[in-house]
């Protein structure tokens, strides 16, 4: 995971491609944000772009590896769905190994499960796991923001409500439509990174492209509203359960 991220060279999984476009978004939003407030730090800033832009523009040539196609054609338009949803490509391709074998080989013979340096469920890990449906699910709320006509109470509503679908849609992706192999506790935390994360990237949304600004007396609304996606999500999670529940049971 991310051992040459500025190297054109290799394949990666769809999973390291979404989190690297998530890096990606949330550093140019933050460097963007202290740009407009700090103009004199223009100087550091189209560096610090460059190198970004390298970054994803590496990142993405190994994902169109991973597809058994060249670099380029991460510039053809909405080829990015397929970065981010279509599987790789089987065993070794001329760009090299699949990245999914050598997944499996780091597999624990006993156990089964794959060993991550803060246990099976680390931060780090569940958020690549969400990073392609929170990405979808900014996605939304951005076009809800800019394209919908309606009071600002009603768009409130209308994001919040996209966080069930999207969050279900992270659910199907992450189990394949079968029982939910890690336990209730790791299941929280990963609703907890995915509203958070969520909310977070919104937010930075709102300040680049809608001039709104942080107050610090409000900070206490808005980690009521990470609360609010926070229990948006326990819908999707029980809808998930209901769905293929006869999976869990077969499992």
């Amino acid at each position: 995971m991310f051992q040459n991220p500025f190297s054109f060279d290799g394949r990666i999984r769809r999973l390291e491609y979404g989190l690297s476009y998530l890096i990606y978004i949330i550093l140019y939003l933050c460097a963007s944000f202290l740009w407009q407030e700090f103009p004199a730090a223009a100087l550091f800033f189209y560096p610090f772009i460059s190198v970004l832009i390298w970054f994803l523009l590496a990142q993405g040539a190994k994902r169109c590896h991973d597809l058994g196609n060249s670099g380029f054609f991460q510039f053809i338009p909405f080829y990015g769905l397929l970065m981010l949803f279509q599987d790789a490509q089987n065993g070794i391709n001329k760009y090299g190994r699949n990245p999914k074998e050598v997944v499996v080989s780091m597999k624990d013979p006993e156990e089964n499960t794959l060993k991550f340096p803060f246990g099976k469920l680390s931060i780090g890990h569940s958020l690549l796991r969400l990073s392609s449906p929170i990405l979808i699910n900014v996605l939304l709320a951005a076009m809800l923001m800019e394209y919908l006509n309606v009071s600002d109470m009603e768009l409130f509503l209308y994001i919040s409500i996209s966080v069930i679908p999207c969050h279900f849609l992270a659910l199907i992706m992450n189990h394949n439509s079968q029982a939910l192999e890690i336990d209730g506790k790791g299941q929280f935390k990963e609703r907890v990174i995915y509203s958070s994360t969520f909310y977070f990237l919104v937010r930075l949304y709102t300040l680049y492209f809608r001039d709104t600004e942080i107050y610090v007396q409000a900070i206490f609304f808005e980690l009521i509203i990470i609360g609010l996606f926070l229990c948006l999500t326990y819908f999707s999670f029980q809808l998930y359960k209901v769905i293929f529940r006869k999976s869990s049971l077969t499992l």
